[in-house]
């Protein structure tokens, strides 16, 4: 009985094997990389099958094939089943072609086709139509730059976009119309259609990304012959004025106005010092007062209030102490009380000869209430004498 059991487990497992072994060996190219391990099987996903280790349970990753997934299929498959040169599925932009190697590739803008005049997926930004197979059609014109589909601006060189940028700019001239021209101080005479801007810099001596001044003072230009941003420290159209010597690099470009003064300056032309009555800020590099309007930022010094620290509290206030808005004593005043500033009271104290009177008057009450209790006393006592008698 065992016997006849031997015979059928061999009878049934020498065609497995033979069934099997081909399919765990594969000819051709080998991925090294994926031999002993499930790194080429879909997933991740193997286990041992009659005694073979790492066989695949899900398939294999692109280019691979065979039971373990280490065969490669060749040139542009994404896979081959049961030989390498023979594709069932290829890569983007080729087909299987006559050899089904996925050697043939589709035209330019296909996604995928089924052969070199047939598309069945264009590549994105590209369509077909009036029954064109080979998605030569743009999303977005040749000679535009696209929001979505919308040609919005032309490339270098053309213009008009509402025929797809279709005219072609001649050297020289920008604008949306081409109409206007480049600065004649631009190197070779080129500049960008869309901004004017010149494409090489300028010729010697001129300055300004439109090249508009014959100094090297200009950043923008606001056109051919003007300035719109001059470098730090300079102003005005033609950026030959100097702005004021305590600004911080640039100022207004009209007026001169600084738009940041050095420490403790202020003022549209930083000519006007930081108030001395100016708390002293902790770090010596922090400015006292605003650039802007000169408010002392860390607030006043005794004896001095206002916005500024400009003014001077009253004489009669407790510590030459007064609020920073109002010029309020804050504690009070020393004398007088009709003044303005002393409209904040403390409370009055008590003189030395009040204090003495109260006391002395304390202590006749006491001793007239000890006197008043004694003869109550001695009275009481008296009748219970006479009573006993």
């Amino acid at each position: 009985m065992e016997r006849i059991k031997i015979t059928v487990v061999l009878i049934l497992w020498v065609p497995m094997r033979m069934w099997f072994i081909p399919r765990l060996q594969v000819e051709g190219i080998v991925d090294k990389e994926c031999y002993d391990n499930c790194n080429c099987c879909e997933n991740n996903s193997c286990h041992s099958q009659y005694g073979w280790p790492n066989v695949c349970t899900e398939g294999c990753i692109d280019r691979h094939r065979g039971a373990r997934c280490y065969g490669l299929c060749t040139y542009h498959c994404v896979s081959c089943e049961k030989d390498d040169n023979v594709c069932s599925r290829c890569f983007e932009g080729y087909f299987p072609g006559p050899n089904k190697d996925c050697t043939s590739e589709c035209p330019t803008n296909c996604k995928a086709c089924t052969s070199d005049t047939n598309c069945t997926a264009c590549k994105d930004g590209y369509y077909d139509k009036d029954w064109s197979t080979t998605c030569m059609y743009s999303i977005c014109p040749e000679n535009c730059e696209c929001i979505g589909s919308t040609c919005a601006t032309c490339k270098n060189g053309f213009y008009d976009t509402d025929n797809e940028c279709n005219k072609e700019c001649p050297p020289g001239f920008h604008g949306l119309d081409c109409s206007e021209t480049c600065s004649i101080q631009c190197l070779n005479r080129t500049c960008g259609i869309g901004n004017g801007v010149c494409d090489y810099g300028c010729v010697d001596e001129y300055s300004g990304d439109k090249c508009c001044l014959r100094n090297g003072n200009c950043i923008k230009c606001a056109s051919n012959t003007e300035c719109k941003e001059c470098k730090p420290g300079y102003f005005s159209y033609t950026c030959k004025e100097t702005c004021p010597v305590n600004c911080i690099e640039s100022c207004d470009i009209i007026s001169g106005a600084c738009s940041v003064c050095k420490i403790n300056r202020f003022g549209p032309l930083c000519n006007f010092t930081c108030s001395e009555s100016c708390k002293v800020p902790p770090n010596s590099k922090t400015r006292r007062c605003a650039s802007f309007d000169g408010t002392c930022i860390f607030g006043c010094e005794d004896g001095f209030f206002g916005t500024t620290c400009n003014k001077t509290c009253n004489r009669l206030c407790i510590d030459n102490v007064c609020m920073r808005e109002s010029g309020l004593c804050v504690n009070g005043c020393t004398d007088s009380y009709d003044e303005v500033e002393c409209a904040l009271r403390k409370p009055k104290v008590a003189s030395d000869s009040s204090t003495s009177t109260y006391i002395v008057l304390a202590a006749l009450l006491a001793l007239a209430t000890a006197v008043l209790c004694i003869l109550i006393v001695w009275t009481m006592v008296k009748k219970m004498r006479s009573t006993n008698r």
